[in-house]
């Protein structure tokens, strides 16, 4: 559904806006043909994902008036496109040949707002869950940490720099992290997030000094620092206004 959203530029997602791009496709459909008169077809979205082409085009400096001066490749992109987008809003018992399907602006307007409130778990879950087990592991250290202190024969002050390492490296962590997400995307940093999870819980259980202990501690916390950073800016992504209280809870 974020490649539909991103083909319509929506933005707020309310009803205005949703209207005013129902109203568009309708009116590049009908461009294309009598039978299109009121409806929403292939041809039409096909048309109007080819005009959002050319003003991005025509933004970076460049003029095309003519469809044919477009690679064939994109004619095919656009193609696939526009069929993939009708597919989404077919109805359940619709057997039309998605060429031949139409579709009214109004079905178009009711299906985009129920899309935009309807939470995608398939992709929420996944995280929450990776979320949940990194939590647990670093917050199943905690009761252990006055066992390790004592066996390591640690002082009160040595205790309280081993325990507030990790929210100090999580707090200064989130600054960077939330620039680098936003330059390197989002996927890596689950990658290495974790990583640096499993290095820095592991070597809790292998420190035989105060440093290797809050060393362990410091890579904990920039490693949640970059998962919360990655994890939010991902349900950012997926969710739209209309869901994403919904698609935060979880």
């Amino acid at each position: 559904n974020t490649v539909i959203y991103s083909w319509l530029n929506l933005q707020s997602f309310s009803d205005d806006e949703i209207r005013e791009v129902a109203r568009t496709l309708r009116r590049c459909s009908e461009d294309n043909g009598k039978e299109s008169r009121g409806s929403i077809s292939v041809e039409g979205v096909k048309k109007f994902m080819m005009e959002r082409i050319k003003r991005r085009i025509k933004r970076n400096g460049n003029i095309i008036d003519q469809p044919d001066s477009i690679g064939i490749e994109v004619h095919e992109y656009l193609n696939n496109q526009a069929r993939k987008f009708m597919t989404s809003f077919r109805p359940e018992d619709d057997t039309v040949e998605i060429n031949a399907l139409r579709i009214s602006e109004s079905a178009m307007k009711e299906k985009l707002i129920e899309m935009a409130s309807t939470v995608d778990y398939r992709k929420v879950f996944p995280l929450a869950f990776s979320t949940l087990l990194v939590g647990s592991s670093v917050g199943v250290t905690i009761p252990l940490m006055p066992f390790i202190s004592s066996s390591l024969s640690l002082s009160k002050a040595d205790y309280g720099y081993v325990v507030s390492a990790f929210a100090a490296s999580k707090v200064v962590g989130n600054f960077p992290a939330a620039v680098l997400v936003d330059r390197f995307g989002r996927k890596p940093f689950f990658v290495y997030s974790l990583s640096l999870v499993a290095f820095g819980v592991g070597g809790i259980g292998l420190a035989s000094y105060m440093e290797e202990l809050i060393l362990c501690r410091l890579l904990s916390g920039f490693a949640v620092a970059g998962l919360s950073t990655a994890s939010t800016m991902m349900i950012s992504d997926i969710s739209t206004p209309l869901n994403r209280a919904s698609t935060m809870a979880p």
